[in-house]
């Protein structure tokens, strides 16, 4: 796939059951937007954006009224910021009723989960455009 246009979604997941969280990472030029969800009822509950021109005002998500997944954004975030060329847009909800404790980390583990194949291969895609470039 080429970093230079619009790309076809790509799709990332971990876990299964209720406790599987998935992601869309979709190319826009050289930037990239991500969509988690997961749980049983997959929704938009935070987001967040890294711009490389302003790294001091990244980061920081914008969260619903009574919604906590403003977490889950800045892990993934944090994943992929020195792995774009341009900005990177994440989005994210995961919904399980009445989730305790141990059920949020699982959630989390596979967020960190995510995070780690998304990074992996924005690395590799990061470098295969490189050596296209000259770079």
């Amino acid at each position: 796939m080429s970093a230079e246009g619009m790309g076809m979604p790509l799709r990332f997941s971990c876990g299964d059951g209720p406790y599987r969280v998935e992601a869309l990472l979709v190319h826009a030029g050289e930037d990239v937007v991500i969509v988690v969800g997961g749980g049983t009822r997959p929704h938009v509950g935070a987001l967040g954006i890294f711009v490389p021109e302003e790294p001091e005002s990244s980061g920081k998500p914008f969260v619903r009224k009574g919604h906590r997944e403003d977490e889950v954004v800045r892990r993934i975030l944090r994943a992929v910021e020195s792995r774009v060329r341009g900005a990177a847009v994440v989005t994210a909800g995961i919904h399980i009723d009445a989730a305790t404790p141990g059920e949020i980390r699982r959630l989390l583990a596979h967020v960190d989960c995510l995070a780690e194949d998304i990074a992996r291969y924005l690395e590799r895609n990061l470098r295969a455009a490189d050596n296209r470039k000259g770079r």
